[in-house]
Formats: structure tokens, C-alpha cells, sequence
């Protein structure tokens, strides 16, 4: 993140802080966090019929987490009033 994040807070603006170089696990664990479920159901591949026995429930294996939104994932200065705490790269005992 280039500058959008202090020390431990992030702003939602790019030059509020310094850089920081985010873990995967931060980034996946940021987006995951903000994931909306999926609506529908299950389609069949490749005749595109929708299976009406499965339908998606969130968290289940059809969907995973859902889709990735990053307006409730991440704080975007003027987009939402998301606030954001951060630890980066240390271990949790």
C-alpha cells in the first residue's frame, strides 16, 4: 500500500502515511473480511442450466467466502467510513 496506511491505521487516502508492504496473509485476510455472498445457484457447465437442488448458502463449498467488495473491505477516503487497525507480520501466541 503506497502511503495509504501509518503505523498501524490506515487513512483511505494515498499519502496520509508511509508505504507498507503487506503479508498474503493480510491481504487475504482484509479481503475475506469484506466478502459479500453470492446470490442464485449453482450452474451446471457447460449447458449453463442453473441446478435448483444446490443453492448457494454462504461459506459453502459452491461459493467459498463470496465476491471480493472492496467498499467494506478497505477504507477509500470519500467512498465509506471504514476505519482500519493492522498488524502486519507478527506472530499471535
Amino acid at each position: 500500500a503506497e502511503g495509504y496506511c501509518t503505523s498501524s491505521k490506515c487513512c483511505g487516502r494515498k499519502g496520509c502515511g508511509t508505504a507498507l508492504n503487506p503479508s498474503g496473509a493480510l491481504i487475504k485476510a482484509v479481503l475475506m473480511n469484506g466478502a459479500q455472498p453470492l446470490r442464485g445457484g449453482v450452474q451446471y457447465v457447460p449447458s449453463g442450466r442453473i441446478l435448483e437442488d444446490q443453492p448457494l448458502r454462504a461459506y459453502d463449498s459452491n461459493q467459498g467466502m463470496g465476491r471480493v467488495n472492496l467498499l467494506k473491505s478497505v477504507p477509500l477516503s470519500g467512498q465509506n467510513s471504514l476505519q482500519m487497525w493492522y498488524e502486519n507480520d507478527k506472530d499471535i501466541v
